[in-house]
């Protein structure tokens, strides 16, 4: 699963379990040093803009998530959605992570904020070469409707039966393996999240349902660069659609299992 998509979903899980009174401040404070989704990443920003001053690019930025979260509550914010800052992928080559944006909502007003990534390397960085920054707008409209769990489950089964069946049919074992792992996970009796275990705080108690359609989008999960389904290279020309319609429909299910799951949590 990409970490951008990863890391939006576990700031609102931990913002919406802040709000609930289900994790202390401290805990969210402590998601930089320790939290899988930024294993990466040195640094994190929230940036609010002064009033009318965003024309001259004056702005304050808070550096502590758990800081960030208490602002928000003392707005009044009371729930974060993870929505979509333009239109829903439709293709596998559109990213997901290029348009996710975290709504907080208020009883009177909705805020933005939008995540953007940059490369941060310097001497004795290890692994944390990236800097994260949440830009806040209360302008920008969000889009994509909200989507049931139920029918965002099926589309997704429906969609892994479909790839799984094009891959077992063009010998790319591994990845009918793949899916066939993801498939299985919709219907797993305590379905676990790949890659990012502590994706959610324990106290936040998803549903069965909610925790199956996450882990069989993170496991079904296999866009990206070198080395991933949409990089293969070997399709006859004549299978070459087949391979786009099954690629694409299940990225279409995927993201669509991502916003319904999130925001059901």
């Amino acid at each position: 699963m990409n970490t951008k998509i990863a890391q939006a979903i576990s700031l609102q899980g931990f913002g919406n379990a802040l709000f609930r009174g289900m994790v202390p401040r401290e805990m969210a404070s402590r998601m930089v040093a320790a939290h899988s989704t930024f294993k990466n990443v040195k640094g994190v920003s929230f940036v609010r803009y002064r009033g009318n001053w965003r024309v001259l690019g004056r702005s304050f930025a808070i550096h502590d998530i758990g800081e960030w979260l208490t602002i928000l509550t003392d707005r009044g914010t009371n729930e974060i959605k993870l929505r979509i800052c333009a239109g829903l992928p439709a293709v596998a080559s559109e990213y997901l992570d290029r348009v996710l944006c975290l709504e907080a909502k208020t009883r009177e007003s909705v805020q933005i904020w939008r995540p953007s990534w940059r490369l941060a390397r310097s001497p004795g960085s290890n692994e944390r070469i990236w800097e994260v920054d949440y830009q806040e707008s209360s302008q920008e409209q969000t889009t994509v409707p909200e989507f049931q769990v139920d029918q965002a489950t099926r589309n997704l089964q429906e969609a892994l039966e479909k790839i799984k069946a094009f891959a077992v049919t063009h010998n790319l074992d591994a990845w009918g393996e793949r899916f066939s792992a993801a498939l299985a996970s919709i219907s797993d009796s305590d379905p676990i999240i790949p890659y990012f275990p502590d994706l959610l705080p324990e106290t936040l108690h998803p549903t069965l349902a909610v925790r199956r359609l996450l882990s069989g989008a993170f496991t079904g999960w296999v866009f990206g660069g070198m080395g991933t389904w949409n990089d293969i290279a070997t399709i006859d020309e004549i299978d070459k659609l087949d391979y786009q319609v099954v690629t694409n429909e299940l990225h279409t299910a995927i993201c669509r299992a991502i916003l319904a799951a999130a925001n059901n949590i």
